[in-house]
Parts: structure tokens; sequence; C-alpha cells
């Protein structure tokens, strides 16, 4: 299960408003570089602060649904939604592997999400991801790599995000081809300061190394897309 502590205790309890930070930006451009908002009903698992499901509610989503296992995540999801028409969004706080939909999504995605889970629930989480989609799946995860593998279990890095293990390209390439029938599907690497100190939010750096193709190589975030057969 999610470590929903880490937003519940510690740093994440004393935040009170979330800004859009490059991370955020940078993510969005790249799942809006994938497939379009407009018109879809979204679902995200594992929202945390809602920002990601917020820009897409802005850039043509029909409707967004937000689902979270925390409590502070939710508080903080809701506070950037407050002034949006109400039936434009729903946040529910929920297990994600207890929330029972009326129906299923145009798109499902998550960010930061998978790499929380472990052993038999790697797959299952994936799974799930694919299971309400009726045509597109985005993940946003930490590129399996050697310095990947090292942050994950520095102290500080524990603290901060909880339990993390990144998954490779070809391993979630073989559990989503093994639930569902594909029509298409593909893996791109960026963002090559991922996690580093000093560099990691550094807008200008990233992404001159992101258009000089470093990123496709030493990316330190994975976006996975998939569009399934409806």
């Amino acid at each position: 299960m999610v470590n929903q502590n880490v937003w519940d205790i510690g740093r994440w309890a004393a935040v009170d408003r979330v800004s859009y930070d490059f991370m955020t930006r940078y993510i969005f451009e790249k799942m809006s570089s994938r497939c379009s908002f407009q018109g879809k009903r979204i679902l995200e698992l594992g929202c945390g602060t809602g920002r990601l499901s917020y820009l897409a509610l802005k850039n043509g989503a029909t409707s967004v649904t937000l689902v979270d296992s925390s409590y502070k995540a939710i508080s903080l999801a809701r506070g950037l939604f407050i002034k949006e028409e109400a039936d434009s969004y729903s946040i529910i706080h929920s297990d994600i592997f207890e929330f029972v939909p009326n129906e299923k999504y145009d798109l499902v995605f998550s960010a930061g999400l998978i790499e929380h889970f472990r052993e038999d629930d790697r797959p299952r989480i994936l799974r799930r991801h694919m299971d309400l989609s009726q045509a597109e799946c985005i993940i946003i995860h930490p590129t399996d790599t050697m310095y990947s593998a090292i942050f994950n279990r520095l102290p500080q890095a524990i603290k901060l995000y909880g339990f993390q293990q990144s998954y490779s390209e070809e391993e979630i390439c073989h559990y989503i081809t093994s639930i569902v029938q594909v029509v298409n599907y593909d893996s791109i690497r960026f963002h090559p300061f991922y996690t580093v100190p000093m560099f990691h939010n550094l807008e200008v750096a990233n992404r001159f190394f992101d258009r000089i193709g470093c990123g496709k190589v030493f990316g330190g975030l994975t976006l996975t897309y998939v569009q399934v057969s409806s």
C-alpha cells in the first residue's frame, strides 16, 4: 500500500497551499504532447495536490475525478478546486483499490504513484489503471536507473517520499501488455536532473539537456502512454 502518512505528517503536513512549480508544468507539458485533454472525462489516481488534474480541467477536460488515500492530499486538492464549477470535478478520499466508479474514464493517469507499491501490488496497481480506462492511460514514474536505486534508499528520501522502487520500462510493458489489448504504446524519458541535488529544479538546464537528447538516455522520469482497445 502507499505510504499515505508521508502526506499526513512531517513536511507535507505543514503545507497550506500549493504552487505550480517547474516540475508540475514540465510533467503536464509532456502529458499534453502525448494526448489531448479536450472533451475527456479524466481520472487521476493518487492525485496528491491535484495540480495536474486542475491543469487538465483548464485545458479542455469535461470533468476530472481525483482519488487519494491521504486526508492531507485531499484537503490540498479541494483547496485548489474550490472556485471551480461543482459538476466539473470530484475529489474522493479512498484507497485506490477500493474505489468503485460508476463508469470507465476516457483517460486515467497518475504521476509519482506506482513506485510506492511493493511486490504483488506492482502489477496490481498497473492493472488498476487499465481496468478503469476505456481509451487511454498515462503513467509518470521515476526511471529505473542506478542513481534512482541509490536515491530511493537515502534516509532523507524515505522520510520525504516513503518507500519507492522504480519500474524498468520492460517491466511495465510486460505487465501492461499481459493485461489489456494495446492499440498504441510508447515510453519516453525526460528530466535528466530529476532528484539530482542543485540541478533538480533548474528549468533552463533540464530543458536544454532534454532538447539536445540527453533526457532520452539519462532522463530521471519516464512517461508511459497506453492506448487500449475499448
